[in-house]
């Protein structure tokens, strides 16, 4: 039996940091979607300075074309702005080829994005989004959302998934309860400035809290602000990690701190729930889905005074047990575990690859499981 052929097209982590990056390569190394399909991943951008990304885009466009017909189904992975646009191009050249297209919208500021588009261009996206077999999205927030825009689109939702087992249960709950986590782009966006600000309050009621920054972007604009406030010694920038030293530090900690304005489903979120760690965020995107009350605080994006406040609270010894830890961890167990998602997505390839139509504009990206009589993996409609 020969395999289905896909290809991702979106951030790869040989030339972009990030949650999109991450998931590519969780698909392409998925073991359970490796039993009916082979998954290739095509860098259609990179990380650095604008004429930089502006060139890989353009040569990455010009040369995908070359292997095209090799590929059964195209897993197209989007954000904002000119990502978006970007993959229209990619998305009208395949179809004109009569080839299967999966939209898979990761855009944190999508909303934003589009409500300041003008009226040509909003029905431009549109037709992006109509014009393709499948589109998935984040969370049910983000349905409810694209469903009002995109009517006519087969919109689905497939949210982020973690792989648990990387993060030893005997680990959970280990980490010291003044130790904080931010993971994510140091930005105005992912609220890192207001973070600091936060800090700066938080330390003067207990002194032995202790920051860890992870990320790339606004570094030395961080920095410079850490210095400004004499914070130099509460708080550390590490720069961009991952593989191990992600892990390490997650279970060094008890706490994320991820202040965000915008978001999806945030992979760092997952990440840190899964150690076991509490997490202090915000009402945005699809986080008050994944994070419940017993999971930690989220509060309105810009709320400095209550960040600090939260530090406060979260940073006690008491605040966050072994069997919180474990609580949180068996949370992301039950519903985003990385198996969970890319049964998921199985049943998507499925239902698109082989019709006919599953999953349409059904919510519920499931399908119950089942083999054919040549003992493929078929979705039969719930």
């Amino acid at each position: 039996m020969s395999l289905v052929k896909v290809l991702q097209i979106g951030p790869t982590e040989t030339y972009s940091n990030g949650g999109m990056a991450t998931v590519l390569k969780n698909l392409s190394d998925s073991s359970l979607l490796a039993e009916g399909y082979e998954i290739d991943a095509y860098a259609s951008c990179c990380d650095g300075p604008l004429f930089k990304r502006l060139w890989h885009s353009v040569r990455a466009y010009l040369r995908f074309f070359r292997s095209v017909e090799t590929y059964d189904l195209f897993h197209i992975h989007m954000a904002t702005r000119g990502s978006t646009f970007r993959k229209g191009y990619y998305i009208r050249s395949l179809k004109k080829r009569g080839k299967k297209v999966i939209l898979h919208v990761h855009g944190a500021e999508y909303k934003a994005f589009y409500e300041g588009l003008s009226r040509r261009k909003k029905e431009r996206v549109a037709r992006i989004w109509n014009a393709c077999d499948q589109v998935l999205v984040l969370s049910d927030s983000w349905y409810r959302y694209f469903r009002q825009k995109f009517p006519l689109a087969k919109i689905c939702v497939i949210e982020n998934g973690v792989d648990t087992d990387k993060y030893a249960p005997s680990m959970v709950g280990r980490g010291k309860a003044e130790n904080l986590l931010f993971l994510g782009r140091l930005g105005k966006r992912k609220g890192a400035y207001d973070l600091v600000e936060a800090m700066e309050r938080a330390v003067q009621s207990r002194p032995k809290l202790h920051l860890f920054m992870a990320g790339d972007g606004d570094i030395e604009e961080i920095k410079e602000l850490i210095a400004k406030k004499g914070l130099a010694d509460k708080i550390e920038v590490l720069g961009w990690v991952s593989g191990e030293e992600r892990i390490r530090l997650l279970q060094e900690v008890r706490t994320l701190v991820l202040p965000s304005y915008n978001e999806g489903l945030p992979m760092a979120i997952l990440e840190a729930m899964a150690a076991g760690n509490r997490i202090i965020s915000t009402t945005v995107g699809g986080i008050p889905e994944l994070v419940q009350s017993e999971q930690g605080i989220l509060l309105e994006p810009g709320d400095v005074e209550g960040l600090a406040e939260a530090l406060l609270q979260s940073s006690h010894p008491s605040a966050w047990t072994a069997s919180d830890s474990q609580a949180s961890r068996d949370r992301i167990k039950e519903k985003y575990s990385l198996r969970r998602m890319h049964e998921k997505i199985r049943a998507v390839y499925e239902s698109v690859h082989n019709g006919p139509e599953i999953l349409g504009r059904e919510r519920n990206c499931e399908a119950k499981t089942g083999e054919t009589e040549d003992g493929r993996y078929s979705g039969q409609r719930r």
